[in-house]
């Protein structure tokens, strides 16, 4: 039961740091793109 609870926390934890990647990389994207179309213009 130990090893289960411990792995799911596991899961949680990466999954929970995947998401903080994804929405800390997307106003960055964002970001990089408006800077891409003001050099273009």
């Amino acid at each position: 039961m130990k090893y289960e609870s411990g792995f799911n926390r596991m899961e949680v934890a990466s999954s929970y740091t995947l998401h903080m990647v994804n929405s800390a990389s997307s106003p960055y994207r964002a970001g990089n793109r408006a800077w891409q179309i003001q050099g273009d213009s």
